[in-house]
């Protein structure tokens, strides 16, 4: 493999030059990589438009319900069907709509060319390799079920954090992505913990107010069917926003 010239800064960084390189990665390749999110929140916006949850929506409604002593808004189940179809489509993209941001974000802050065209492309040529792996994921996290296990499911799955990238930047197999995201950890464990929480902390409290934000604009719409669908978009955009700095 040819060596790489890094686009963005590849030496070791605190925790405060991490956050602030990618803030702007993230704004130098913006229309990648929300274009990448957008697709793989797809069956996530078809779920949320057909059950009437509207994330942040449902929950604005609710208060304002509760607040002025009416009954609880129930939704509107005539497009109910749509559910079934995204969870249906998530299950059958998932390969892509877990890969594709991550790709995306190894190859920009990498120099590497790159077009949603390419990365996408890249997707399905792993799609069975990211799917195994990622089975493979789950059933180790479901094991947590037993309070005993947590401190060791935590352990591994922040040691195999780096899977997908290896998978796309080194070209490895199943055992393989596992195996060299153990070894780029080890030594490190704590700190990539540290990192991974604060990543997911700022994302969560970001993904409250920008679903707040939308709920509220959503509320502009005419009540029922129109609303209803109109939430579940938005609830889906809003995580879409946010996916990118996660994946970078």
């Amino acid at each position: 493999m040819a060596p790489i010239n890094p686009a963005y800064r590849m030496r070791p960084l605190d925790v405060g030059d991490i956050l602030d390189e990618a803030f702007r990665i993230y704004r130098g390749n913006f229309s990648l990589m929300l274009t990448l999110a957008l697709v793989a929140s797809i069956p996530a916006m078809i779920s949320g438009i057909g059950s009437g949850s509207g994330g942040a929506l449902n929950t604005v409604q609710q208060f304002a319900a509760f607040y002025q002593g009416n009954d609880l808004v129930r939704p509107d189940t005539t497009l109910l069907p749509l559910t079934v179809v995204g969870t249906l489509l998530g299950v059958l993209l998932f390969p892509i709509s877990t890969a594709a941001p991550i790709f995306g974000a190894c190859a920009v802050t990498l120099g590497l060319p790159a077009t949603v065209g390419s990365i996408l492309r890249q997707s399905l040529r792993n799609y069975w390799r990211v799917w195994l792996i990622g089975i493979i994921y789950i059933l180790v996290s479901l094991s947590s079920i037993l309070i005993i296990s947590i401190p060791f499911v935590v352990w591994l799955l922040v040691r195999w954090n780096f899977r997908y990238q290896v998978l796309y930047l080194e070209h490895a197999g199943i055992g393989g992505s596992l195996n060299r995201s153990s070894a780029l950890v080890k030594g490190s464990w704590w700190r990539v913990f540290g990192i991974l929480f604060l990543i997911a902390l700022i994302v969560g409290i970001l993904g409250l107010i920008l679903q707040g934000m939308f709920g509220l604009l959503a509320l502009l719409a005419p009540s029922g069917l129109w609303r209803q669908a109109i939430g579940g978009i938005v609830s889906a955009l809003g995580e879409a926003v946010l996916l990118p700095f996660g994946a970078i």
